[in-house]
């Protein structure tokens, strides 16, 4: 997992660690409820995604939202 970015009373935020959010972050972002409200009205590829997670970004970054407890849980981005 990712360094925490912003911690709260129940989630903290952290950046997006491939090895534990990869797969998740490509089921989100190919289920035709979530896309509904994303600019990005396509399913993308394995691929598409690999790039996405590797991109250098300079003016944003993605943080995931994580529950607190002794199991956290990657709920969203």
């Amino acid at each position: 997992m990712g360094p925490v970015f912003l911690s709260g009373k129940k989630v903290d935020l952290r950046t997006l660690c491939k090895a534990t959010d990869f797969e998740r972050c490509w089921q989100w972002i190919n289920d035709p409820e979530i896309r509904e409200w994303l600019a990005s009205y396509l399913p993308i590829s394995e691929r598409e995604e690999e790039q996405y997670f590797a991109r250098e970004r300079q003016d944003d970054f993605t943080l995931a939202i994580v529950t607190k407890g002794e199991e956290p849980q990657h709920i969203g981005n």
